[in-house]
């Protein structure tokens, strides 16, 4: 089972949860249409002796008829499709609106603080390795260990975390956590549990509308002490089926968020291959006095985002959402002897990313065997998943980016500077005009702040390009909407100084069009073979994007592609393709359904794989289309050398 197959399934279970959250939705509007016509019928009646007698259906359509009762439905219908709404348009920023509401506050990308640092280096490390966008990070102020991921999807997800974590865990422990939370945003379980947010909101307007009319229905006038009764008899009923429904909800909420929990633990261990880093988390959450509680006053709504339980139930086996811990540590670490560590946690470890840690943490590293034995209990892993060897290719390219940039791109100004810079030519002439370009659009004050930054980010080798780019999304997306709209204009600007786009040059437009701009995604229902055209487009510039050496080079790269789809077309001529063609062709991509994603990214990695060599430009093109797609997917790594 791989990515796409596990986001296929949330999609799933997310329509099957729809279906089954509808269908109790409905009997609760039933429910509630019987309860408002039977008070209607009783405030008609000198008694209630009517209703008692003969089939209290049949009275009651008698009395208030079916026009009435539909209209009845329909109203109690649209106030829980209101209330959801609301909610998910409160929701509508993703991530963010998610942390900002549990009270997170945005760690800056340039933070100096050690274990901050130390946090950002893990995320960025997992980020780059898993081929998706660098996540903003959110610390919430929080003595318990406790994390969360949050969004819609990969682009607008965000890692929250709280400052006991940060000040309990370890570095191993840390990126255990980390990882875990990275499982749910790669297996697509987000924008599940923000649906079941919206859903539980909806559900508990009728109990709050109940209350309302208990409160409104307590009166004091003799004439009207019967009517205010009923009233308030209503308002019971109300607040009665609401906590129904309710509780119903959150069962449903919690059974799905159990399962999905056994799979983010083995995903984490297939990733960091150190199941004693996810495991020493949990153990010391067993271990702490305040084990993983959240106190925030939204703690609650957003329990079964976390990476452990958030707060104690009257019913914890029943409302549980996630596995009690021992059975958690217990699929991870085998041969957990069951005691919780007491006493002060140590998480001194080494700062930097790539540093080695210290040798009493490496020396307990566990061997393949026991790491086996951890996946092979935790769960079906998803084969295209993070490999340790590609989070290791991660933590060494950023390693191998010059200190200096490393910190200009983690700041919201200076990262401005590093895709300047990665798009400045080397011909004098050429850079000249772009120069000016520049001294266009920006102060002249912040054009000679920028100008180091960009010399230097010009100089970076190919290979570390793609890292760079990563590496200042965070911070570029903390711009202002004006700000990215003005320094993507900027980017225009430098690209087409020369009246012409390159293929480099537009992989690097269109990524960061695509987490900086407002793109908007069309709904998922297309099939490859409605998208034949752009995808033989797609696959005959990625046929001739790379160092082939002839035009014979080309077709047998594009039929690598065009076998893997069981197609046999013909290799576009160079002078029929334009860029502007393949932002129309990608735009219409993106609509594909999930399970046909993937297909196009096996083809296309075929396509650049045929001559037994990656080149730079090949593997940003292959980022470039899976971002589009949203399709986080571990990235080529170029090689100079043919692979044998």
């Amino acid at each position: 089972m791989d990515f796409f197959e596990h986001q296929e399934l949330a999609r799933r279970a997310t329509r099957r949860l729809v279906l089954l959250m509808a269908l109790a939705v409905l009997a609760l509007i039933a429910l509630t249409t019987v309860l408002f016509a039977v008070v209607t019928v009783s405030f008609g009646a000198t008694d209630t002796v009517s209703l008692s007698q003969g089939n209290l259906w049949t009275t009651l359509t008698e009395r208030v008829g079916w026009q009435t009762l539909a209209w009845i439905s329909a109203l109690i219908g649209l106030g829980v499709l209101g209330g959801s709404l609301f909610k998910w348009l409160q929701l509508r920023g993703g991530g963010r609106a998610v942390a900002e509401s549990l009270g997170g506050q945005l760690i800056p990308g340039n933070t100096q603080q050690y274990e901050q640092r130390r946090l950002l280096n893990i995320v960025e490390e997992m980020a780059i390795a898993s081929g998706m966008p660098v996540p903003p990070v959110y610390l919430l102020d929080e003595p318990g260990i406790n994390a969360f991921a949050a969004g819609h999807g990969p682009h607008d997800a965000v890692i929250g975390i709280t400052r006991g974590s940060l000040e309990q865990l370890n570095r191993d422990e840390l990126q255990g956590v980390i990882a875990h939370e990275f499982s749910h945003i790669l297996h697509g379980d987000m924008r599940l549990n923000l649906r079941l947010v919206a859903i539980l909101n909806g559900i508990l307007i009728i109990g709050l509308l109940g209350y309302m009319l208990m409160r409104g229905g307590v009166g004091y006038s003799v004439s009207r002490r019967r009517r205010d009764g009923r009233i308030a008899l209503l308002g019971l009923g109300l607040v009665v089926l609401g906590f129904v429904g309710t509780f119903f909800g959150r069962w449903i909420k919690a059974a799905v968020s159990r399962q999905r929990e056994f799979l983010a633990d083995a995903s984490a261990v297939q990733y960091t291959r150190n199941p004693s880093g996810i495991g020493g988390a949990l153990q010391k959450i067993g271990g702490a006095h305040g084990g993983s509680k959240m106190q925030a006053s939204d703690a609650e709504e957003f329990s079964h985002m976390y990476f452990s339980e958030g707060g104690t139930s009257a019913l914890s086996g029943l409302m549980a959402t996630h596995p009690p811990l021992e059975q958690r540590i217990k699929r991870v670490m085998p041969q957990w002897d069951g005691e919780f560590p007491t006493g002060e946690p140590d998480n001194t470890d080494g700062l930097e990313s790539g540093s080695e840690p210290p040798e009493s943490q490496s020396s307990q590293r566990p061997d393949a065997q026991t790491i086996a034995t951890a996946v092979i209990a935790g769960a079906s892993i998803a084969q295209g998943d993070i490999q340790p060897e590609q989070l290791e290719q991660a933590r060494q390219l950023l390693k191998d980016i010059p200190e200096s940039l490393r910190e200009a791109a983690r700041d919201p100004f200076a990262a401005r500077g590093v895709l300047l810079g990665l798009l400045l030519a080397e011909d004098e002439s050429l850079q000249q005009a772009q120069w000016q370009e520049l001294a266009e659009v920006l102060e002249p004050k912040a054009l000679e702040a920028l100008k180091p930054i960009i010399l230097e980010s010009q100089r970076l080798p190919e290979t570390e390009r793609l890292p760079a780019i990563e590496l200042a999304m965070p911070a570029l997306k903390e711009l202002s909407t004006e700000q990215r709209r003005d320094y993507l204009k900027a980017l225009d600007g430098v690209i087409r100084a020369d009246d012409k786009v390159n293929l480099r040059e537009w992989i690097l437009y269109r990524i960061a069009l695509h987490n900086l701009g407002q793109t908007a995604t069309g709904r998922q229902r297309l099939k490859l073979q409605h998208c034949r055209d752009e995808t033989r487009l797609l696959l005959s510039i990625a046929a001739m994007s790379g160092a082939r050496a002839s035009a014979d080079a080309a077709h047998k790269a594009f039929e690598a592609g065009c076998q893997s789809l069981e197609q046999q077309w013909e290799l576009m001529p160079s002078s029929q393709i334009s860029l502007a063609q393949m932002d129309r062709a990608l735009d219409r991509l993106t609509q594909l359904r999930p399970l046909e994603k993937p297909l196009l990214l096996k083809a296309l990695k075929l396509c650049f794989e045929e001559d037994e060599r990656i080149t730079p430009t090949e593997a940003e093109l292959y980022r470039a289309v899976a971002d589009a797609l949203d399709c986080p997917t571990p990235p080529l790594a170029p090689t100079d050398q043919p692979r044998g």
